[in-house]
């Protein structure tokens, strides 16, 4: 009545959520980065090439002369874009010792 079917090892279940998971933490942070990126243009604002782990310090060079309300929106974003680089860097370490084993 039932067909068999094919049950995959814990550990590649594991890895399996471990990728998953970070590759939602990249596109995440990649998004807010984009947004950001957006925002900024709108004002004339162009940021070049930054990587992550600069990237909030040289948006708030840059919002000095905005308005008040953009800046704390920004700030927010910068907030979360922080978080999700740090869970990002913790993960990846992780995540890499798992697929390399």
């Amino acid at each position: 009545m039932f067909t068999r079917v094919h049950d995959k090892p814990q550990e590649a279940v594991n890895k399996s959520a471990v990728l998953a998971m970070r590759r939602c933490i990249v596109n995440q942070r990649t998004d807010i980065k984009n947004h950001i990126r957006g925002i900024l243009k709108t004002y004339g604002i162009r940021l070049g090439s930054v990587g992550s782990t600069q990237f909030s310090q040289t948006v708030k060079v840059r919002l000095d002369n905005m308005d008040r309300l953009v800046r704390i929106s920004i700030d927010g974003l910068l907030e979360v874009f922080d978080l999700l680089n740090q869970k990002g860097r913790r993960s990846g370490s992780g995540a890499s010792g798992t697929v390399q084993q």
